[in-house]
């Protein structure tokens, strides 16, 4: 059974894991997900998840319970600074969004973490 949100959130603030352990699992798994053949994500901004993660850890501070969590967001949402494709090679060469869409702001915020992962649904 894998912990809910408030159990990540509890061990967090006691110390019993980290943002960094939670990220490297979340990595972990995208990684054996494309390594067994899934095309699920198409965008994976490990290097700025794991700082991010390195700065919450260090100032040990998550105010909400999504802080220091990783986030998934569809890419069929506008993430600022990454093209939305909305899971379509056409769209690739789009410029990228100049800003967040309204409906990921309230979770980016939760979280606390501006780099995420863009999801697409298997076609």
């Amino acid at each position: 059974m894998k912990p809910s949100l408030m159990h990540l959130h509890r061990d967090l603030l006691l110390g019993n894991t980290s943002s960094v352990a939670l990220t490297k699992q979340a990595l972990h798994a995208i990684a054996c997900h494309q390594q067994a053949g899934g095309a699920a994500f198409t965008q994976v901004n490990a290097k700025t998840a794991l700082a991010v993660a390195r700065q919450l850890d260090a100032a040990r501070l998550y105010p909400t319970p999504l802080a220091g969590l990783p986030l998934v967001i569809s890419d069929g949402f506008d993430v600022q600074g990454q093209v939305t494709c909305a899971g379509s090679v056409v769209l690739k060469s789009k410029p990228p969004a100049s800003q967040d869409a309204a409906r990921t702001q309230p979770w980016s915020q939760a979280c606390a973490q501006p780099e995420r992962y863009c999801w697409r649904a298997p076609i």
